[in-house]
């Protein structure tokens, strides 16, 4: 059972949803099998216990007069496993008001209710609307079906009704056009990884005839130059008005979303900073505080180990260690609670290399368990080669790389970045072979490190040569 998808599902549940699923379980309404809920039950103690979580175990303390069926505990886990699934779609409506009450309105309608009720749902549709703080795509798709509903109720009593088209192609449009930019900035960012692109037509056409008019729409506005700026990333102007719009209109957005469009920003400074333009740390830096401070980074309360790990990069970036230190203590807590140690310690690690403290870093670096994170795997063997390097311990760098090397030839996931670091591999390499005061030998491989368009540690790697002439 360990490797299940119940138990992997279920140690990412809260404990207040924990709470409503037992209740939710103990519902006839939605459960009637008892056995369900003692599974559940037995989850809930034994959980964090990989020895309690063999089958065998478990079909013994929920049927001890029973022999043991494989077929049948996996029918049970397969009940409870649907459950929860059913559990957390209801409970993600339910979090949508706006949508509860368009059901409401649909259903009130299909079962020829009182038209006085009918219209009061109405109202109260169109009042949870405007309270709500968003003004999203999701947003307008409501309100242009609400306005439709209250047209196919009044159709039903007049025969001459008219669908008040001002209001319902006003948020039809606008809905369309946040939907449409926001998926092309999510395409335009994959451009530079993946090699195969689906054509998109659509997208293009509107792009191309996005109005003045729909740039005084402040969400519009900031998705379509978020979209200008990564498809032209040389107009930073664009990213500034980005950055602005952001900042000021941010909490129209949902969550998700909001954080979508955080990282997309993160991801166009890091862009920058690739080309050269150092400046673009600060604004990395600043959008990760802004979004630190406004929880735009979370996701359910949980900040994601990509987004921590990559914080604590621009913040050594910034050469703001104090700020970085603070950083990997106060946010741990907030870390996936299965990976929460080894993303820990892989950050302190970093932070420890780039003082540099290479015994703390090392140390550290033996705690980390990379097993399902290739690109951690590589960072981690990159600061170790360094390490070795420049500590002198020879032996042990030639292990690594040979080790470095089967890695690389085994990972099918690391796409573009092999042959960063198999040049990294190999003209380290190069650099152990030179001896003291090969100047022709020296040369050759600076000039080959700066030609190479595809290596990681270029810098340090010519920083060594010239050490070595």
């Amino acid at each position: 059972m360990q490797d299940s998808l119940l138990l992997n599902l279920f140690l990412q549940l809260t404990p207040p949803e924990r709470r409503r699923l037992r209740k939710w379980l103990a519902s006839p309404f939605f459960n009637h099998r008892e056995d369900v809920q003692q599974l559940f039950a037995y989850l809930e103690k034994y959980a964090e216990q990989p020895a309690a979580l063999q089958k065998e175990r478990v079909w013994a303390r929920l049927f001890p007069t029973k022999p043991y069926d494989e077929v049948q505990i996996s029918h049970l886990m397969s009940f409870l496993l649907k459950q929860i699934k059913q559990y957390l779609a209801y409970a993600e409506w339910q979090n949508d008001p706006a949508d509860v009450q368009l059901r409401l309105c649909y259903a009130l309608r299909a079962h020829d209710a009182p038209v006085d009720m009918i219209e009061k749902e109405l109202e109260t549709g169109a009042e949870i609307l405007e309270k709500q703080p968003y003004r999203d795509a999701q947003h307008h798709f409501q309100n242009m079906l609400l306005q439709r509903e209250r047209y196919e109720h009044t159709s039903l009593l007049k025969r001459n009704a008219v669908l008040p088209l001002v209001l319902h192609n006003a948020s039809l449009e606008t809905g369309f056009l946040l939907q449409i930019i926001r998926h092309a900035c999510t395409v335009q960012n994959f451009k530079n990884i993946q090699t195969e692109q689906a054509p998109n037509l659509l997208s293009q056409q509107v792009l191309a005839n996005i109005s003045a008019t729909h740039l005084e729409q402040p969400l519009v506005r900031l998705y379509y130059h978020l979209h200008q700026c990564l498809e032209q990333p040389e107009s930073e102007a664009l990213f500034f008005s980005v950055k602005a719009d952001l900042q000021q209109y941010g909490t129209l957005l949902r969550e998700k979303e909001r954080r979508d469009i955080y990282l997309l920003a993160i991801n166009y400074c890091i862009r920058r900073l690739n080309t050269g333009r150092h400046q673009f740390w600060q604004e990395a830096f600043d959008l990760y505080n802004g979004g630190l401070e406004n929880r735009s980074l979370f996701e359910n309360g949980v900040l994601s180990k990509f987004t921590y790990i990559n914080a604590v990069s621009v913040g050594i970036g910034m050469k703001n260690f104090a700020w970085v230190r603070q950083f990997i203590e106060t946010y741990r807590p907030f870390l996936p609670i299965r990976e929460r140690d080894s993303i820990y310690n892989y950050s302190l690690a970093v932070y420890y290399f780039r003082l540099p403290d290479y015994d703390a870093a090392m140390s550290l670096l033996n705690q980390v368990d990379f097993d399902h994170d290739p690109l951690a795997q590589l960072n981690g063997r990159t600061m170790l080669l360094r390490i070795y390097y420049e500590k002198k311990y020879t032996d042990a760098l030639e292990s690594l790389l040979d080790s470095f090397s089967i890695f690389l030839r085994r990972q099918r996931n690391v796409g573009y970045q092999r042959a960063h670091f198999q040049n990294l591999i190999q003209f380290t390499r190069r650099l152990l072979a030179l001896s003291p005061g090969d100047k022709g030998g020296a040369a050759a491989l600076k000039t080959d490190i700066e030609h190479s368009k595809s290596v990681a540690e270029k810098e340090w790697l010519l920083e060594k040569v010239l050490r070595v002439n």
